[in-house]
């Protein structure tokens, strides 16, 4: 508290003081509450020293600074009521809550946005893992990826091989490992003056003769169905009938050469990254596959 000011009597409260004053100026309650923009109440409060109904110390001390600056008595007066040292009332807890509760609320949202990321995700990921699995051949299977051999239909006829790949011989090519064919610009094979069938097979050939230079994976449809499907060895020779074939499709497409009525045909139309893809029509012309 400070010391007693000089012309202020210390044995009157503070209060009376305040309303001495104000009444020796000759206002009222309203005059003073206009000039301070303060209600009444507040006046009224302070004339009767119940400075509590101020609210905090800083507010009281605010409003009793102000009164007494209007009513020209020492502002020194105010530390009577409230030191600039005091403290207002420490904050408590007003609940308790254990740790694995905090730890759950404080990861909560965490594990909301982990299950809706993994609901996005998941059936993404999956969606495209199918679509990257389809096949426009309806087989699951590339032409140019090996696969074990297709049996040829007993009711096809299958023509010997040549004198010069007499030596490729069925045993021969099972105790070899396959090995993949693979799609590209470079010719496989040796020439096919030098590997392709005499021109004396292929004259007296008719219909569609197929014979193989070097390993290509084919799909042979005909009006019925499939006729050939698998990995067919380099000096194999497969032949149909003029009006037996619908669509082909010939992997490692240098490695076959296509004969049809004893004619060599060419693919170079239909191939596309070292896969031929065609229709045949009934009398015997091809066309690319739209598929």
């Amino acid at each position: 508290m400070s010391q007693p000011e000089a012309g202020v009597d210390q044995q009157i409260s503070l209060g009376k003081q305040l309303r001495t004053a104000r009444e020796d100026r000759g206002d009222s309650l309203l005059v003073a509450a206009q000039a301070l923009k303060l209600p009444t109440s507040i006046i009224e409060s302070m004339e009767q020293d119940q400075f509590a109904r101020l609210g905090a110390p800083v507010y009281a001390r605010g409003h009793l600074r102000a009164y007494l600056r209007w009513l020209g008595l020492p502002e020194s007066l105010a530390e009577q009521l409230v030191a600039p040292s005091d403290e207002g009332p420490s904050l408590q807890p007003s609940m308790r809550i254990s740790r694995s509760r905090a730890w759950v609320e404080r990861n909560a949202l965490r594990a909301v946005y982990a299950v809706l990321t993994a609901s996005i995700l998941v059936p993404a990921l999956w969606v495209a893992t199918e679509r990257s699995g389809l096949d426009p051949w309806r087989n699951g299977r590339s032409l140019d990826e090996a696969a074990p051999s297709a049996q040829v239909p007993a009711a096809l006829p299958v023509a010997a091989p040549t004198s010069e790949h007499a030596s490729t011989t069925p045993a021969a090519a099972d105790s070899e490992a396959p090995l993949p064919v693979m799609a590209s610009m470079t010719p496989f094979g040796g020439s096919k003056t030098e590997q392709g069938p005499s021109a004396a097979t292929v004259a007296d050939t008719d219909g569609w003769t197929f014979h193989f230079i070097g390993d290509s994976w084919v799909e042979i449809e005909g009006p019925n169905g499939r006729l050939e499907y698998g990995l067919l060895r380099e000096g194999e020779t497969r032949q149909f009938a003029a009006n037996e074939l619908s669509r082909v499709a010939l992997g490692n497409v240098h490695a076959v050469e296509l004969h049809f009525d004893g004619e060599p045909v060419a693919l170079d139309s239909v191939t596309r990254a070292n896969v031929a893809r065609f229709t045949v029509s009934s009398a015997g012309e091809i066309s690319g596959d739209p598929r």
